[in-house]
């Protein structure tokens, strides 16, 4: 099957993704936010596909989901030296009971497509929600709003039955389920379309400050520890680029994050702090 064919996949699989979104949050958003999600099921294209190296991402300025050209070359580059490759396509990459919290990362999902004989529209296939989540609104860019991102697609993965990668920010998805212990799931489910300059001030009207100065001292501490990954991981080619990636994430310790979840759930978490 050619490129063009897996665009047009794509775009079928995007606006599934967008229906799902709609009948999860419809009755939490503005109404002007649902008209948007709406518009987007009926456009034409909300895919590209271009050189943009390993990862795929939501382009707001082109408002559109873009998905790499590589993972052609990526996966012919595996299938030649990995000789696990199957055709068996009935594996799945995670189980429902590890697919909220796990330990995968970008190479053992490339490791998983190649033992299971993804094709590269397949793989595409298992970003698709998450970049989704970014198309209807959910903020990305800093750490924290990633993972509560990729929370809430692997929370509508296991809801829905959608199969979904599972790899991206694992770390960063416990430490969101610490804090929506904290906050509460309808807040964070909330939290996730507001955009990331008014995050605070949207806090500040549902929390006591102390809430909503623990989500800015953690979001501030991921972003410094993972400053080096978030600059390299629009820059790496290949599989090669894929394994600095994977170093490069592993290069951190969330130890004092969770030694400040711990300080604050001691002494404000039974002091009703949400309203």
């Amino acid at each position: 099957m050619g490129k063009i064919e897996d665009i047009k996949y794509l775009e079928i699989k995007v606006k599934e993704c967008i229906e799902i979104i709609l009948q999860e949050y419809k009755e939490i958003l503005p109404a002007d936010h649902v008209r948007h999600l709406c518009d987007l099921l009926n456009n034409e294209s909300n895919v590209l596909m271009g050189e943009v190296g390993i990862n795929c991402f939501y382009s707001s300025s082109q408002e559109k989901i873009i998905f790499p050209l590589q993972y052609y070359a990526i996966i012919e580059e595996l299938k030649k030296t990995d000789k696990r490759f199957s055709t068996e396509k009935n594996r799945r990459f995670v189980s429902d009971e590890n697919k909220i919290v796990n330990d995968n990362n970008y190479f053992t999902f490339f490791e998983y497509a190649i033992v299971a004989g993804l094709m590269a529209r397949e793989v595409f296939e298992m970003f698709t929600l998450h970049e989704t989540m970014h198309l209807c609104g959910a903020t990305g860019n800093d750490m924290l709003s990633e993972a509560f991102t990729e929370l809430k697609t692997r929370e509508l993965s296991l809801k829905y039955g959608i199969e979904t990668a599972c790899c991206n920010y694992s770390d960063e998805v416990k430490i969101a389920i610490e804090l929506q212990k904290i906050f509460g799931k309808d807040l964070c489910d909330k939290l996730i379309f507001v955009p990331n300059d008014m995050k605070m001030d949207f806090l500040r009207t549902k929390c006591k400050e102390e809430y909503a100065e623990l989500y800015q001292q953690i979001n501030v501490e991921l972003n410094c520890q993972m400053h080096e990954y978030q600059n390299r991981r629009y820059s790496v080619d290949g599989i090669n680029g894929v394994k600095t990636l994977v170093l490069l994430y592993s290069n951190k310790n969330y130890d004092g994050i969770y030694r400040m979840i711990e300080e604050f759930k001691s002494k404000y978490l039974y002091d009703n702090g949400l309203s």
